[in-house]
């Protein structure tokens, strides 16, 4: 069974108390496979909010603002592959057409995976509102680019060390 196929058992929320959070991350990693067990927490959180805009009606008037299979599919994949314990949860966006977009911040740094219904996947790393151009060699890497996102910039370290 893979996680993918699992409804959310719950979406973590600020009013949950220690016990229910624990007992919502005993019941997902009894559940989940080796693989998914790899990236930490915030997968759970990820994917049950996918679920959520997988499941939701159109918003009338304003087209179809849920997640194709096919998108959320690929995202979870992606996604999967990642092995970071530690990340700040992405704000997860539906996009119109069945799209999707996945944004990380931490500082001025940003991240923001965008999944189209046509199948193409784009990965944009932002600092300080200025596209940063990764080296070819992580340019597509997902866990490259958001272990960027969370090392210290030489500015940060700097500034620590000046202390």
């Amino acid at each position: 069974m893979i996680l993918a196929t699992l409804p959310p058992t719950a979406e973590y929320r600020q009013e949950f108390t220690p016990k229910a959070t624990a007992t919502v991350q005993g019941a997902w990693a009894q559940a989940a496979s080796d693989p998914y067990k790899q990236g930490g927490w915030w997968k759970e959180i990820v994917f049950s909010r996918i679920s959520k805009y997988e499941r939701e009606a159109n918003a009338e008037g304003f087209g179809t603002f849920n997640i194709s299979e096919e998108v959320a599919s690929k995202v979870r994949s992606q996604l999967s592959k990642v092995s970071l314990q530690s990340l700040p949860l992405p704000a997860v966006t539906p996009l119109s057409g069945n799209g999707l977009t996945l944004s990380w911040a931490t500082g001025t740094r940003t991240v923001e995976v965008t999944a189209f219904a046509d199948g193409e996947v784009t990965i944009d790393a932002i600092d300080a509102d200025r596209y940063v151009e990764m080296p070819k060699d992580k340019d597509g890497d997902l866990e490259a680019i958001l272990s960027w996102l969370i090392v210290p910039s030489e500015a940060q370290l700097h500034h620590a060390t000046a202390r």
